[in-house]
């Protein structure tokens, strides 16, 4: 890990503000995010606000990014009857509005 940044892409864990990051005029900035829900989406979308030159990359294991974790009670229970009324965003969306190459299932 070479910066801030590449803690940031490797965790969930929230990382304080910092100075836009600029990759090696040489060589792109190339980060790998596992896991698209809540803390990968989110740190994902927070990176490239800091650098919009970086290929970012975000790999979900099921079919779904970005969806309402805290209503899975209200869908298990019955109380949302679609799981799609969960879902924040879709892939397309996050490509088409943070250049984000998001790989699922």
């Amino acid at each position: 890990l070479k910066s801030r940044a590449d803690l940031c892409s490797v965790s969930t864990l929230a990382c304080p503000p910092s100075p836009s990051i600029q990759a090696s005029p040489i060589m792109a900035m190339r980060v790998v995010v596992v896991g698209g829900v809540a803390g990968g989406a989110s740190t994902a979308a927070r990176l490239r606000r800091l650098t919009e030159s970086a290929s970012i990359t975000v790999f979900e294991k099921s079919g779904y990014v970005s969806f309402a974790n805290c209503g899975l009670p209200y869908y298990i229970g019955g109380e949302v009857p679609q799981w799609s009324k969960l879902q924040i965003t879709n892939p397309e969306k996050l490509y088409g509005r943070f250049n984000l190459d998001i790989q699922i299932n």
